[in-house]
This record gives structure tokens, sequence and C-alpha cells, in this order.
């Protein structure tokens, strides 16, 4: 049965150990659904992605997000659960196609977590929060921009891409320890139709799904609040799923366009208009952080 897990995370300096910070993520709700959500991916550089972040919780990485303007991420509820009254443990780094090595931590000063969001719900909504950065990201690099957000649903059948850090195939229910990618992975996957997604969600608003019929493909544990992406827009936030990559199990998404007033609410993102068409990490290498 899946559960919401407190690690101890145990990081390598050297050869001293110092056993870090208690860190507690959603791996599961009550009801067994996978929330830390690329099985079947390649590896891409930073580059083609710029706009990818990784939300560190004393400095392990936990979950992926989307640079949305120059002072907010876009991420997961379910991500930051604890984070709104603890924001000295979250931080957030981008640019860089690894999430091992030297890094800047941005420090965060906000977080907002969508105030339907129930992670123990039997059908998972609302699952969405915004990060507010403490300074200004100058986001007009090769490595670093701010991706648009879509003002509607994407279509049935269209092909967008998912990104991010996470396990790279179906983790084993009996394993406390989930092995994620060091470097950043993506996928194109299909938008399901209605009927299929129904099936999962229970007709529930603001989600929509997307996934192979026959599996093999999707978005993973470690890979949750990453961006959906379609022609260089953003439709949808990595939310849940029953497992990873499974037959007739697409992964659930949390649709941005339902959401659109309340990210406008607490950001400064607009919407952009489109033309039809638990887990314990090892640390193998040592974070070296710069703090701004």
């Amino acid at each position: 049965m899946c559960k919401l897990i407190m690690h101890r995370f145990i990081v390598l300096y050297s050869v001293v150990y110092i056993l870090g910070q208690n860190v507690r993520v959603a791996e599961c709700n009550e009801n067994g659904k996978s929330l830390l959500k690329i099985v079947g991916g390649v590896e891409v550089p930073i580059e083609k992605f710029p706009y990818q972040v990784s939300i560190r919780i004393y400095g392990q990485h936990v979950c992926g997000g989307s640079l949305i303007d120059h002072h907010h991420v876009l991420t997961a509820g379910h991500c930051v659960m604890k984070q709104e009254n603890e924001l000295h443990s979250i931080g957030v780094t981008m640019g860089h196609t690894t999430i091992k090595g030297q890094h800047i931590l941005h420090r965060v000063n906000k977080v907002v977590i969508h105030p339907g969001f129930d992670p123990d719900a039997k059908y998972v909504t609302n699952d969405i929060a915004i990060v507010r950065l403490k300074a200004k990201v100058p986001a007009n690099t090769r490595t670093v921009k701010i991706i648009g957000l879509s003002s509607k649903r994407p279509e049935e059948g269209r092909m967008c891409t998912v990104s991010g850090w996470g396990a790279i195939k179906q983790p084993d229910p009996t394993s406390t320890r989930t092995e994620i990618s060091n470097t950043l992975r993506a996928i194109a996957i299909p938008i399901s139709d209605y009927y299929q997604c129904s099936r999962v969600t229970n007709r529930s608003l603001g989600v929509f799904c997307a996934g192979y019929i026959n599996g093999g493909k999707d978005s993973c544990q470690g890979d949750s609040g990453g961006p959906l992406v379609c022609n260089d827009t953003q439709y949808g936030v990595v939310s849940w799923g029953d497992g990873c990559a499974l037959p007739l199990h697409p992964g659930v998404y949390t649709d941005v366009s339902y959401f659109a007033d309340w990210i406008r609410n607490h950001s400064f993102a607009l919407p952009t208009h489109q033309a039809s068409s638990a887990v314990i990490i090892p640390v193998l290498l040592v974070h070296l952080f710069r703090i701004v």
C-alpha cells in the first residue's frame, strides 16, 4: 500500500557522511495513486527545454516545474505540500541538463497551493501550485527561458512532450528506493481521448490524460510538477497515475487552461493564444550550490 513517507536523506561529502534533513514527499495517496510521477524517453539537453526547473527540498531533487515568468515557477500541489510553512527547506535550480553538480539554488519567499487540492482524494484534482522566487530570474539565455501557458485544452490525439529527471522505469513496489535520472529526459506522448481518460479520472474537472494505450512510455516518479508542452506552449502539469507506463493507464495532468484565472492571480504569467493545430535519492556526487 502506498502512503505518505517521511524520508531521511544521507548526503555524502568526501568521506564524511552527514545525516540530512527529513523530507516529506507524497509518493502515493491513501488510494494508492502514484503522485510523484520518464519511462521510455531519451536524454535531452536543457537548451531544448530551457523552461524546465528542478524543485529541491533540502537540496534534493523531488519534482519538476516550469518557469512561467521572471519570478514564478508552476508545479504540482503535492510536490510542495509542506513547504508553504517551511520556506527555508525549498529551493529551485534551472539552466542545467543534470541535477548533480554545481548549480545556483534560487531561494523561495512564497508557496501557494490551490485551496481545492486534497492529496488523499480518490480522484486527485486541483493539483497545482505556484512557487515565488525571491530574486528576479534573467530568463533570456539559451538555457533559461519562460514558457507560455495555454488558454485551452489540448486536442485529443495531439502529440505533446513531457520532460523531467524522474524514474526511467516502473518503480519496484517492494522497495523504498527509486532511482531517478541524473540527466534531463523527454518523451512525446499523445493526448488521450475523453472516454479513456474518464475511466481513470471519473470525469474529474481540471485534468486531462496523456499516454499510449499499450503503455511503455509515460512520466514517472520524480517527474511530478513538470510541464506537458505542445508546440512550445505548456498545456499541463504532471500530476498522478496508476503506476508508470502501464497499458490502459494513461498519466493524469492538471489542465493549465482550467486554472488560468488562478494562475494569473498569483503570478505575472499571461496565457498564450495558439492557433489550432518515498523516494530515497542517493547523492553520489556533491551538490555545490551558490545561493541567490
